[in-house]
């Protein structure tokens, strides 16, 4: 659920100097946990619109800006221990984002009045994944690394070349620095989960966060066996491929052989672009990866120059973000189960409802940490989302639903197969059964063996 302001009209400067003050906090933690934990404190859409009540507020009382604001700074990790730090050639920015088809058009107004005329524009699907820059010297990759802060980044070029989608060499001999994004496809990522429960450890909250843990390795071994992919869409450099439009170098990009989504398409006014919205909002579920919405860029890259950036952001794209997919239901009952490592895992059991194209009726709670930390209880209201548009998950429980008699969830003690103790082994967030002739342990097993040696 999106939290409730109050009209910024209606605030005084004291009350807004202390909801600017708060907001800046909660946006830096949650921006840490995101970008350099990989372990996002809150949904993607709270995010996104807490950041829009700032950017509104410090319009307002421009006077509570402060230089380590979260809107005056690219979002990104500076450095992860043990990776060598890479200055970027040009600045790494990150997109300004707009949630309705009016802030878009709002947008185009801007655009249009600052060129004098009505641009075409490029429309490409906004991965949801990790910024990335690639240089090639005479053809050959030398270098990879992450966005940062956007100055300063990650060297992470040993991992990069373990991803079969990025070549080690192009097709022409050219020197070039390309930017693009890094992401785990939809099949690799829930297969990591599913792995990760297993063996005792946290899942991933969403593609994105996945990407960007396996990327950021240490061992390069650990980031091959996660099967990333990537797609490659920006240069700073269009002369050194002769290009004078974003679809342009994005042609240019598929000849060199470096990996493009090929579903861009040129508009020639921003009246034609509902209809690609309407297009890949239902398409989404299908696709191999995530995507979280439209990037709309202005296709000539002269135009592009001309309209410049902001300390943060370019003014001549935007991204489109697709409305949360969120549905109300009621907890009914938590089911365990053991997996075939002793792992129990808890499961919601919940009224069935529609989300993303399925009927869906239960949701892993992973382990027991997430169910104390979320406070889950039967008969409580939750928010039911689908990370990464295939995992179904519980988002918050609303509160003021919570029947009056409820009591917190008790974490069982026995397993629910053989009756043993369950044991809490140190550096793990399972509970785990440890009898070796648990029969449920000994079925899972089977299971895994039928299953790999087919």
């Amino acid at each position: 659920m999106l939290p409730e302001f109050t009209p910024i009209e209606q605030l005084s400067t004291s009350a807004a100097q202390q909801e600017v003050a708060q907001l800046q906090a909660d946006l830096t933690e949650y921006g840490v946990a995101y970008y350099e934990q990989d372990a996002p404190l809150v949904e993607d859409h709270v995010y996104d619109a807490l950041y829009a009540r700032l950017v509104a507020l410090e319009s307002a009382f421009p006077q509570f800006v402060t230089q380590d604001s979260p809107t005056q700074n690219v979002g990104g990790a500076l450095t992860k221990s043990g990776l060598a730090k890479v200055e970027h050639p040009a600045p790494m920015l990150s997109l300004g984002d707009v949630f309705s088809l009016e802030e878009l058009a709002a947008w185009d107004e801007r655009t249009t009045k600052s060129l004098g005329f009505q641009s075409p524009y490029n429309l490409e699907l906004k991965i949801d994944g990790l910024a990335v820059a690639l240089t090639y010297v005479d053809g050959r990759l030398v270098q990879a690394s992450t966005r940062g802060n956007g100055t300063i980044g990650e060297d992470v070029t040993r991992n990069v070349k373990t991803i079969k989608a990025i070549p080690q060499q192009l097709t022409e001999p050219l020197t070039i620095e390309v930017r693009g994004e890094i992401y785990m496809p939809k099949k690799s990522f829930a297969a990591l989960n599913v792995q990760r429960e297993a063996d005792g450890l946290e899942p991933f909250a969403n593609p994105r966060n996945a990407a960007a843990g396996s990327l950021r390795q240490l061992d390069a071994q650990v980031t091959k066996q996660r099967e990333l992919s990537a797609f490659v869409y920006y240069t700073a450099e269009p002369e050194v491929l002769g290009v004078t439009t974003q679809s342009g170098a994005l042609a240019r990009f598929a000849e060199l052989g470096l990996p493009t989504d090929t579903h861009n398409q040129v508009i020639e006014k921003m009246a034609d672009i509902a209809d690609f919205i309407a297009t890949y909002t239902a398409k989404r579920d299908t696709l191999a990866y995530g995507i979280d919405g439209v990037v709309v860029k202005v296709n000539a890259l002269d135009n592009q120059v001309e309209l410049g950036n902001t300390v943060k952001i370019p003014r001549w794209a935007i991204a489109y973000k697709f409305p949360p997919e969120e549905a109300l239901t009621v907890v009914r009952d938590i089911e365990w189960t053991v997996g075939r490592t002793g792992a129990v895992t808890p499961t919601a059991i919940m009224d069935p409802v529609q989300l993303a194209g399925t009927t869906v009726q239960r949701a892993s709670l992973h382990n027991p940490d997430y169910l104390q930390q979320k406070d889950i209880r039967i008969g409580d209201t939750v928010t039911l989302h689908k990370a990464g548009d295939i995992i179904p998950e519980v988002g918050q429980v609303i509160l003021s639903q919570r029947p009056a008699d409820s009591i917190a969830y008790p974490i069982p003690v026995a397993c629910p197969a053989c009756g043993s103790e369950l044991v809490h082994i140190s550096g793990e967030v399972a509970l785990r059964c440890i009898n070796p002739f648990c029969a449920a342990q000994i079925q899972e097993g089977l299971t895994h063996l039928l299953h790999v040696m087919r």
